[in-house]
Protein backbone atom coordinates (compact mmCIF):
# COMPACT_ATOMS: atom_id res chain seq x y z
CA UNK A 1 0.00 0.00 0.00
CA UNK A 2 2.61 2.39 0.36
CA UNK A 3 4.01 1.93 -2.87
CA UNK A 4 0.70 2.88 -3.99
CA UNK A 5 0.72 5.91 -2.23
CA UNK A 6 3.76 7.02 -3.63
CA UNK A 7 3.01 6.43 -7.02
CA UNK A 8 -0.32 8.15 -6.85
CA UNK A 9 1.32 11.12 -5.20
CA UNK A 10 4.14 11.21 -8.20
CA UNK A 11 1.31 11.08 -10.71
CA UNK A 12 -0.14 14.11 -9.36
CA UNK A 13 2.46 15.90 -9.01
CA UNK A 14 4.07 15.55 -12.54
CA UNK A 15 0.80 15.68 -14.10
CA UNK A 16 0.35 18.37 -16.06
CA UNK A 17 -3.00 19.50 -14.35
CA UNK A 18 -1.30 19.71 -10.81
CA UNK A 19 -2.21 22.61 -9.16
CA UNK A 20 1.06 23.17 -6.92
CA UNK A 21 3.21 26.14 -7.63
CA UNK A 22 5.43 25.97 -10.79
CA UNK A 23 6.80 29.46 -10.73
CA UNK A 24 10.71 29.59 -10.78
CA UNK A 25 10.68 31.73 -8.08
CA UNK A 26 8.46 29.76 -5.67
CA UNK A 27 9.09 26.44 -3.86
CA UNK A 28 6.91 23.18 -4.94
CA UNK A 29 4.81 22.22 -2.68
CA UNK A 30 2.00 19.62 -3.10
CA UNK A 31 -0.58 19.72 -0.51
CA UNK A 32 -3.05 16.80 0.58
CA UNK A 33 -5.46 15.56 3.07
CA UNK A 34 -4.63 12.10 4.64
CA UNK A 35 -7.59 10.24 6.17
CA UNK A 36 -5.16 7.63 7.74
CA UNK A 37 -2.53 7.46 10.43
CA UNK A 38 1.28 7.78 8.91
CA UNK A 39 1.95 9.36 5.63
CA UNK A 40 5.38 11.37 7.11
CA UNK A 41 7.00 8.38 5.89
CA UNK A 42 5.15 8.57 2.29
CA UNK A 43 5.43 12.50 2.21
CA UNK A 44 9.51 11.70 2.96
CA UNK A 45 10.33 9.40 0.60
CA UNK A 46 8.02 11.44 -2.00
CA UNK A 47 10.32 14.39 -1.15
CA UNK A 48 13.04 12.71 -1.57
CA UNK A 49 12.62 11.26 -4.69
CA UNK A 50 10.61 14.61 -6.92
CA UNK A 51 12.37 17.45 -4.53
CA UNK A 52 8.55 18.46 -4.25
CA UNK A 53 7.33 19.42 -0.80
CA UNK A 54 4.94 17.95 0.81
CA UNK A 55 2.29 19.10 2.90
CA UNK A 56 -0.54 17.64 3.94
CA UNK A 57 -3.85 17.42 7.23
CA UNK A 58 -4.44 14.25 8.81
CA UNK A 59 -8.07 13.71 9.66
CA UNK A 60 -10.80 11.61 9.71
CA UNK A 61 -12.30 10.62 6.57
CA UNK A 62 -15.83 12.01 7.32
CA UNK A 63 -14.28 15.33 7.55
CA UNK A 64 -11.76 14.87 4.60
CA UNK A 65 -15.26 14.30 2.55
CA UNK A 66 -16.99 17.41 4.54
CA UNK A 67 -14.21 19.99 3.43
CA UNK A 68 -13.45 18.71 -0.19
CA UNK A 69 -17.31 19.39 -0.54
CA UNK A 70 -16.98 22.74 1.36
CA UNK A 71 -14.00 23.19 -0.81
CA UNK A 72 -15.58 22.20 -4.37
CA UNK A 73 -15.53 25.36 -6.14
CA UNK A 74 -12.07 26.59 -3.82
CA UNK A 75 -10.39 23.96 -3.41
CA UNK A 76 -7.64 24.67 -0.86
CA UNK A 77 -5.56 21.49 -1.58
CA UNK A 78 -4.09 19.11 -4.48
CA UNK A 79 -5.35 15.26 -3.78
Amino acid sequence: MPFMILVVLLWAALSPAASFAVEADREKVLSLYVAYDGPDVNAREFEKVSGIKVEYLTVSSGEVLARLRAEKLNPQIDI
